[in-house]
């Protein structure tokens, strides 16, 4: 997550995968070996210290329809603090 930038904005919102999914997607993506590619996953943050940076977080380890309902949910969240 760029860190400069959350100052900038009134909330955050993160999206993660777990490792394994993550790990299974990259290697189809970009044709990568097993190896070449948890490296890559190992260089970044981890989907735990994202989601405790964020106000909301989405699980993208799911069907495209759980990460669109959990957008849904999110939405529902924030439209329901401006009201107040």
């Amino acid at each position: 997550m760029k860190q400069n930038f959350v100052d900038l904005v009134e909330r955050v919102i993160v999206v993660y995968i777990n490792e394994n999914v993550q790990l299974d997607r990259l290697m189809n993506r970009n044709s990568l070996t097993k190896e070449v590619a948890l490296r890559r996953i190992k260089s970044r943050m981890s989907a735990e210290e994202k989601a405790a940076l964020g106000d909301y977080s989405i699980d993208n380890s799911d069907t495209i329809e759980n990460t669109y309902q959990q957008i849904d949910e999110i939405l529902e969240k924030v439209e329901d603090r401006r009201k107040k």
